[in-house]
């Protein structure tokens, strides 16, 4: 079966988890709904979801993925325990299974995009 995943951090092409999607075929970029904010954890971004309108929005890369890589990436993920897997619209896009970690703490990424930050 195939799924649809976006992704906005360290699986994204020039991040070190990306090997996990290399095979995969690449959709495009697209943006997180406003309602969701990016933050930084450390060594990688979390992204949580917001009662307020987050601009700009987080940049996230859409794939698709067989049943075998969405497990691998459950498993990078720690889903169910660490992130939590949900379905959101991605405009242009639709529905993709998006990995959230909705309790965590840290500093907001105002750009919104992992890679442009992390470079900085």
């Amino acid at each position: 079966m195939e799924h649809q995943v976006a992704v906005y951090g360290t699986l994204r092409r020039d991040d070190s988890r990306f090997g996990a999607l290399s095979a995969s075929q690449f959709k495009g970029m697209g943006k997180l709904p406003s309602n969701i904010a990016l933050y930084d954890y450390g060594a990688f971004p979390f992204i949580k979801t917001e009662e307020r309108i987050v601009e700009p929005q987080v940049t996230c890369e859409v794939y698709v993925v067989d049943d075998k890589t969405l497990s691998v990436l459950d498993s990078i993920e720690g889903h169910p325990h660490f992130y939590e897997r949900k379905q959101v619209n991605i405009e242009g896009h639709g529905l993709s299974w998006v990995y959230f970690l909705e309790e965590a703490e840290g500093p907001q990424i105002e750009s919104g995009d992992w890679i442009e930050y992390r470079a900085a």
